[in-house]
């Protein structure tokens, strides 16, 4: 176990992450820092807290310290399971986890599992935090009598259907064969996080409850609150809702076990794929480890950039591969280093593991170069800063800080592996990859266990805090103008974090695809980086990663956007980059080549994805012939279309639609509108404009009847279920009402359709009504994965809710009152880091909304009545119009929906097309 601290309240005084905008490259390293305070209660609870007051919000984690390592080999998913179980009520909270944290405006609301922990997370408006530190204290110290056996079948449901759903994507179970092929028997990282089928099927309640006393002890919990709160004050809110919960017994533990390997051992298995896949692992140290920590630069060495040295050599000049990677496993007891290739169709595997082969012994022979070292120095610190500019989730500062806590002990032991990757010479890395492809031993130590005592409290826990007066979000501010060759600019200063963000959006997307071919836009955005006049694609991947910086271009339904992201001390010179692979394109033929041989095995791939099949084919079946929006909804295009892309069509979409005009640049971050936009007429002003096409965006009828279709998928471990029609556009009288039955029935965790089916009749992982955003008329579509043999019944539950919305069971009082707490005090978190103020001002660029649109949101999200919501929901949902399709094997479901007798049943290939 790691080192325990005095009981005494331990205080770091250091600068608040505020001075961060001051930082220069030279000093950045030194300048990190995530102050904390530190405090072990009386019953071996550790609190760490971090004050950040840039938002009324506060984000709270807690970690408890047992993961699938502490399960028995012959009962695996136990740690998963009981995770879901810890959002189905406590004794003094008996109902969902999400109902009562929906309506405080949480986000960022969920619960993880690994081999080494399970952690429970979500920010919350400074207002909730007395409600969420009840509640989270519910769970962990009255648990037990809220759980009996209708809760246990129910999660039992849920999560084989979520084992099932992974199991069902593409390599879905690849890491199941590499954990048995690393670990020998016995050793507790052997078997997957979420456990075997068998093993799930088989708990009983008392293994639930042992499981709980066993390690969900106030001594085994870890909790990390960052953001608008003191110190003090956090501790006497812990105190206060933790401080009676007992201690637990000891937890034991293993402090290392790598399994070193002197052998080489081959496994070879089939799956239902579309490309092969190798992946070659070593048994290494594990986390917090100087070669852990190592391990993870020559990583980036190998695989990070199309100048890294397994991309360059595997998919830019030989070609043979489509994917590759190269990872550290950094787990709490020992690691692993792997490499990885998904092949091209055609490649033989061998050819890809000789590459790899030689690939890995020039490291080990001669090591990085000066340059790749600087590289990824720069990629990796920049990524760093990037991280904390968020108080909450995955990488954020209340996650960076209480792993440090629960692996290492010492909040701030972060600092250590950045100082590491910034120090590490090429001698090390060298010396450490020749050590470490194959070693390690195994150590036990047991330490006594402190004695432990909880206090007195007189807390009523049957009482469930008030929260106070929630806090408003405001949006800020921003300045909007206008070049003289037509160019809006939008800039909003939002210094966070030392880091500018350019996003330039044209006015084009997967639905100017409609005047060329199929995947066009997409295509033609994914060849900016790939050369211009003066640079290649390795040089620009070069500059980018030396200056730590991102260039980005993609498409969307209606955009065509290329972004960057970079610290404001390297703006000037990714300001040139950027600008030379905007307007100097060379589009040159062999990139074009090589990525069109990827697209098509992309294409390929989807094809076999059951989610991605459906939204291939449900555009064509929604919009019909002529329109902007019927081509396949991942906008990858088709194999023919892109087999017939020519060089000659990127430049003319690029020509045709390429006009300042025609275009959209929103700057965020740290800079004022005053400091850019001299920069900005001077990079963007000689820009000439010009006329661009009339896409075909007309009103589309809808059909008279309901329609079914299915697409066999021999084999399918679930069936996906798609049911939709065609919705108006995001810019309408009515779409706050529009948004707010989205969400009612379909758009959250609590809503009717999940409820339904995953938590009543859990036949399913999750199941969602989506509404994607469009310029025009949008798709409306149920989707929903459910097991085989649950295809027929799932179908009628959808139709039954679906339908009860705008007859017997409209939006009630309560549903929309709930909807728009959450949606107003979400926003208290919404806009933290650049890129999320970025995002929100591309919603108003994008669907043309007023300017003041977030500043008015709350207000007339608020003012929502329950006749109108009701009145519009019948406008939007139509029951007997519904295009379903299903993917799924035809053998197990084909008689079960034609009983159903829901319309004439049709059958399509991958591609839409129909089949006898």
């Amino acid at each position: 176990m790691g080192k325990q601290f005095s009981l005494l309240f331990i205080v770091a005084v250091i600068a608040i992450m505020g001075t961060i905008s001051g930082w220069s490259e030279e000093n950045l390293l030194e300048s990190i820092d995530i102050p904390f305070t530190k405090h072990v209660l009386e019953n071996g609870l550790t609190l760490i807290v971090h004050e950040d007051h840039k938002a009324p919000i506060v984000a709270v984690n807690v970690w408890y310290h047992v993961g699938s390592k502490n399960e028995k080999p012959d009962k695996t998913g136990f740690a998963h399971l009981f995770e879901h179980l810890m959002f189905n009520g406590s004794e003094n909270y008996n109902d969902d986890y999400f109902k009562l944290l929906e309506p405080l405006g949480a986000t960022n609301l969920n619960g993880t599992t690994n081999f080494d922990r399970t952690n429970y997370f979500q920010n919350v408006p400074t207002s909730a935090l007395d409600v969420v530190l009840w509640a989270e204290s519910d769970r962990m110290g009255s648990l037990l009598g809220a759980i009996d056996q209708e809760k246990l079948d129910e999660q039992r449901g849920v999560v084989l259907n979520e084992l099932k759903q992974g199991e069902n994507q593409p390599y879905g179970k690849v890491f199941k064969h590499i954990l048995m092929g690393m670990f020998p028997e016995g050793h507790p990282y052997r078997w997957p996080v979420i456990g075997y089928e068998e093993h799930i099927e088989n708990f009983v309640l008392d293994d639930v409850h042992q499981w709980f006393k066993d390690y969900y002890g106030a001594a085994n919990a870890y909790i990390s609150i960052a953001g608008d709160i003191d110190a003090e004050t956090a501790k006497a809110k812990v105190e206060k809702y933790f401080g009676d919960i007992p201690a637990g017994p000891p937890v034991v533990r293993y402090e290392q076990w790598i399994a070193k390997k002197n052998e080489s051992s081959r496994m070879v298995t089939q799956d239902r794929v579309q490309l092969p896949m190798i992946v070659k692992i070593w048994n290494t140290p594990g986390w917090g480890t100087t070669e852990s920590d190592y391990l993870s630069v020559i990583g980036n060495v190998l695989s990070v950039g199309k100048t890294s040295r397994l991309y360059k050599r595997l998919v830019y000049e030989e070609q043979l591969a489509v994917q590759v990677d190269a990872f550290p496993l950094a787990l709490e007891i020992a690691g692993g280093f792997g490499v990885l290739a998904v092949a091209k169709p055609g490649v033989n595997l061998a050819d890809i593991e000789r590459i790899m082969n030689e690939e890995m012994d020039r490291f080990l022979k001669k090591g990085p170069t000066k340059d790749e070292l600087k590289r990824v120095k720069n990629q990796r610190l920049a990524d760093f800063v990037r991280g904390i500019q968020q108080i909450g989730g995955f990488g954020g500062k209340s996650d960076i800080l209480i792993e440090h806590e629960v692996y290492g002990g010492d909040p701030g032991l972060y600092k250590a592996t950045l100082e590491r990757v910034q120090n590490v010479t090429a001698k090390e890395l060298r010396e450490t990859a020749n050590e470490w492809l194959s070693a390690g031993d195994f150590v036990l130590e047991i330490h006594p266990f402190p004695p432990y005592q909880t206090k007195e409290s007189d807390l009523d826990r049957s009482q469930k805090p008030e929260t106070d007066k929630p806090p408003l979000a405001k949006f800020p501010t921003f300045e909007r103008t206008e070049l003289d060759n037509g160019l809006t600019v939008l800039v909003a200063n939002y210094p966070a974090a030392p880091i500018v963000r350019f996003r330039l959006n044209i006015d084009a997307g997967y639905a100017a695809d409609q005047f060329t071919v199929p995947g066009a836009a997409s295509m033609t955005m994914g060849m900016l980086d790939e050369g211009t006049e003066k640079r290649d694609a390795l040089e620009i991947s070069d500059e980018l990663l030396s200056l730590g910086t991102n260039i980005s271009a993609g498409a969307n339904l209606d955009q065509c956007a290329i972004n960057m992201d970079t610290l404001k001390a390297n703006l000037d010179e990714s300001m040139e980059l950027y600008l030379d692979i905007l307007f100097n394109p060379a589009f040159p033929e062999k990139e074009l080549e090589r990525l069109k041989k990827e697209r098509i095995a992309e294409i390929q791939q989807e094809k076999t994805e059951p989610n991605s099949m459906a939204l291939r084919v449900l555009p064509k079946l929604l919009y019909g012939e002529g329109h902007a929006y019927n081509l396949p909804m991942t906008g990858s295009g088709t194999e023919e279309s892109i087999g017939k892309l020519q060089t000659d069509d990127l430049k003319a979409f690029y020509e045709t639609w390429f006009k300042p005009n025609n275009s959209t640049l929103i700057v965020t971050g740290d800079v004022t509108a005053d400091e850019i936009m001299p920069t900005l007429e001077k990079a963007f002003g000689k820009w000439q404009a010009g006329d661009t096409p009339k896409k075909n965006l007309s009103t589309v009828e809808m059909p008279n009847e309901t329609s079914v279709y299915l697409i066999d998928k021999p084999g399918s471990e679930q069936s996906v279920i798609f049911a939709g029609h065609v919705a108006p556009p995001q810019a309408n009288l009515n779409e706050f009402e529009i948004d707010m039955v989205r969400t009612i029935l379909g758009g959250k965790f609590t809503s009717r359709l999940n409820m339904n089916l995953r938590e009543d009749k859990h036949w399913s992982y999750g199941v969602s009504l989506r509404i994607p955003g469009a310029e025009g008329q949008r798709p409306l579509f149920v989707q929903a994965p459910v097991q085989t043999d649950k295809t027929k019944e799932a179908m009628v539950e959808i139709q039954k809710e679906i339908k009860a919305v705008i007859t017997d069971r409209p939006p009630t009082a309560d549903e929309i009152d709930v909807t728009k707490t959450n949606k107003t005090l979400k926003l208290t978190g919404q806009w933290e880091t650049v890129g999320s103020v970025e995002s929100s001002l591309n919603e108003i660029v994008r669907f043309n909304l007023p300017d003041d649109y977030y500043a008015t949101y709350a207000k007339k999200i608020m003012a929502l009545e329950e006749a109108k919501v009701a009145s519009v929901s019948k406008d939007l949902i139509h029951p007997d119009k519904m295009i379903w399709v299903i993917v799924g094997d035809r053998a197990k479901i084909e008689g079960g929906v034609k009983e159903l007798n829901y319309g004439a049943l049709r059958y399509l290939d991958a591609d839409g097309n129909l089949v006898d």
